[in-house]
């Protein structure tokens, strides 16, 4: 009777405890789920912005008759959680800075922008060679806006991190490199120490690219890997302790630490001298602030957002160096009213781009959904971060952010995510919420079970914290962000993995585009237009559902990859031209409504690529200046014609060979495209940049 008398009292307890959760818990009264976009009218007290939500079910026009599908989908950019923080970003972009901007005033649109896609070290190498095209042919320098995904965000650290560090001095009165990396005399020559091919910043990401070792040798690399494993499983039972016993959401899988540090050894290290014999930003293990000295150093002491911050923002006073604004773009997992299940729809999980994706900048970090916040709360930038509270720095580190960015192990998927949380296998990253004050999160995480279920427990704006996974699991082109930002035209480097079709040639599913232009339909009624040999890319006519074959671009069709007809091999063209029309139109002429796109694939034509002796002796004599590809990405293409230039994204082990094939095969590819007057095309007056299809 006793032991029934204390199971009563404990229940009456419990229960007596999640009735006091008010008062320590800020009711949002937050709807969840896909259909409730309706922006929330219970706020704070405080006065805090509310979330942002739009309804998807049209409201009644005046006269009670239903509204047309139009009327309720919502202005790209015009949501009140982010118009005030992207407005602020317009004093950054440089073609607003130099008065070369498309149109005047509030008006003026960024003129030029370049996305990096998802897809691992490929898309990393790809992107920084197709960044040394882009310079080569003095685009680079033109360029307002460098949005970045995954794979692609290793190649925006690389580039920008190297940068900053040089205009930071490594001891006082030491001379920076502003002069090295960047000629304020000469713009268009400013980038052209990093991508010298045989100089040392070429050198340290050629000879670093295996991600998952300190170790760069093809056999020591998978010893090292296999000890990583060895740490990794005593970690499990103490993950269950953190996360079971108390729900502290710290991530301590130890290959997140190896991972982490081999993105930082890789892209992150900055290199003196030639080759590199040191770096100017290393550091080494350290046991109570002291670094051991004994164990070999090959992590980099990354630069906080706020110094990032603070360099970008002193740029930007001398409008002749002020570099391209960036983004890097993660996925925000929240919604689920479960932990571990917060990726289920059924607990309130929403796919739409506004609610998943999390963007990085020089100036700010958040979401549509989330809200904008500044690094360091600066109280001169008025509305645009209001409610905004002070985070632990240690997690806005620049290498961090990217490691969450291209954390493609994880997944948007409640039964992946159960299995990477009783198994400590997530690589993503918590990071504070921002609008949570620091005693709320302290008293969530030493709050035991179950009295933290009753506590911040369902992830949504009012969690304590915000876990960040790969930002390809919401959009893998990075488009998305330079769209919301109404970049004038834009540049797509594609470079995420694609697959054999069914009759067994290596073809384009275009997944990505796909599931982008049917988000931005959907969500914002706008047409992605891709453009292949004059007509639409897709062409939805193909294959309807039902009385669907009115509708431009339904969600739910798919295509083979025969269907799409476009090789990544064989006699690849890979340049494809695209628009989007803000009215909302399919077409509409080159006006300010008008976003044009010009898409890369990553392909290559292998009837030009295999042009010459296979004899790598003579390789050197057959290659010349005028030819379609470098040499590095003939002979790679000759050892490897069955994957190359689509080896997997899990391979995240890149020779010297390797990365060099596939830098070079980006550095081809950019080396076809102008801009003059104002647009984008295809350059087939430069050397080996001809149309080579039959």
């Amino acid at each position: 009777m006793a032991d029934h008398r204390k199971s009563l009292l404990l229940v009456i307890a419990v229960f007596a405890l999640a009735a006091c959760a008010p008062v320590y818990q800020t009711p949002y009264g937050l709807a969840h789920g896909p259909g409730t976009w309706e922006r929330a009218q219970s706020c704070p007290a405080d006065g805090e912005p509310c979330a942002c939500y739009r309804a998807r079910s049209p409201k009644p026009c005046p006269g009670g008759t239903p509204c047309p599908d139009t009327l309720f989908r919502t202005d790209i950019d015009n949501d009140a959680c982010s118009k005030d923080a992207l407005q602020l970003e317009r004093a950054y972009y440089p073609s607003l800075v130099k008065g070369t901007a498309y149109g005047q005033g509030d008006a003026a649109l960024p003129l030029l922008g370049v996305t990096l896609s998802g897809g691992g070290a490929r898309s990393a190498s790809t992107s920084i060679g197709f960044l040394s095209g882009l310079d080569h042919k003095g685009i680079l320098a033109q360029v307002d806006l460098i949005s970045s995904v995954s794979g692609g965000s290793y190649a925006s650290y690389w580039f920008y991190s190297h940068l900053y560090n040089a205009e930071k001095a490594n001891k006082p009165n030491e001379p920076n490199e502003r002069g090295v990396l960047r000629d304020a005399t000469r713009i268009e020559d400013r980038y052209a120490e990093l991508f010298r091919d045989d100089r040392r910043f070429q050198l340290q990401v050629s000879q670093n690219s295996r991600l998952a070792s300190k170790s760069q040798g093809p056999v020591t690399s998978r010893l090292e890997m296999a000890g990583e494993l060895l740490s990794w499983l005593p970690m499990i039972p103490l993950h269950w302790l953190t996360a079971g016993l108390f729900d502290r959401k710290d991530n301590l899988n130890p290959l997140t630490h190896y991972y982490h540090a081999g993105l930082e050894r890789a892209y992150g290290l900055y290199p003196e001298g030639n080759p590199p014999p040191v770096f100017r930003n290393e550091s080494g293990l350290r046991l109570l602030d002291t670094e051991l000295a004994f164990i070999p150093r090959f992590e980099a002491n990354d630069p906080s957002f706020e110094e990032i911050q603070a360099v970008h923002r002193a740029q930007g006073q001398a409008p002749v160096s002020i570099p391209p604004f960036w983004i890097i773009n993660a996925t925000a997992v929240y919604g689920g009213k479960a932990k571990m299940f917060r990726e289920a729809s059924w607990g309130g999980f929403s796919h739409d781009l506004r609610d998943t994706i999390y963007e990085f900048t020089p100036l700010h970090y958040g979401s549509p959904r989330l809200g904008y916040c500044d690094y360091k709360l600066d109280p001169s930038a008025g509305e645009a971060y209001r409610g905004c509270k002070a985070v632990d720095p240690s997690y806005l580190k620049y290498g961090r952010i990217v490691g969450a960015s291209g954390a493609a192990v994880d997944g948007v998927n409640p039964t992946v995510n159960v299995l990477l949380d009783v198994l400590n296998a997530a690589i993503g990253r918590y990071v504070d919420n921002p609008r949570v004050d620091d005693s709320v999160r302290l008293t969530h995480q030493w709050l035991p079970f179950p009295l933290y279920g009753f506590h911040r427990s369902i992830h949504d704006e009012a969690a304590p914290r915000i876990y960040l996974t790969d930002g390809g699991h919401a959009e893998n082109l990075g488009l998305y962000a330079l769209i919301k930002r109404k970049v004038k035209n834009i540049v797509v480097l594609d470079a995420e993995q694609e697959h054999r079709s069914s009759d067994g040639h290596f073809e384009a599913g275009f997944a990505a585009l796909q599931e982008l232009r049917c988000r931005l339909y959907a969500e914002h009624g706008l047409h992605l237009m891709i453009e292949k040999d004059g007509t639409d890319l897709f062409d939805y006519k193909r294959k309807t559902e039902g009385d669907r074959s009115s509708d431009p671009t339904p969600c739910n069709t798919t295509f083979a990859r025969s269907e799409m007809q476009f090789p990544v091999q064989g006699r690849a063209f890979p340049y494809l031209q695209g628009w989007i029309c803000l009215s909302g139109t399919p077409t509409c002429d080159d006006d300010p409504n008008r976003l044009n796109i010009f898409y890369v694939k990553l392909a290559i034509d292998q009837e030009t690529a295999k042009f010459g002796s296979e004899d790598p002796g003579t390789w050197d004599a057959q290659c010349l200046p005028g030819d379609r590809y470098r040499c590095g990405v003939r002979k790679y293409f000759h050892k490897y014609q069955k994957i190359f230039p689509h080896d997997g994204t899990q391979d995240i082990f890149y020779s010297e060979e390797q990365y060099k094939a596939y830098r070079d095969l980006g550095f081809d590819l950019a080396k076809c495209i102008k801009f003059a007057g104002g647009k984008l095309a295809r350059d087939p007056t430069y050397p080996g940049c001809g149309d080579s299809r039959p």
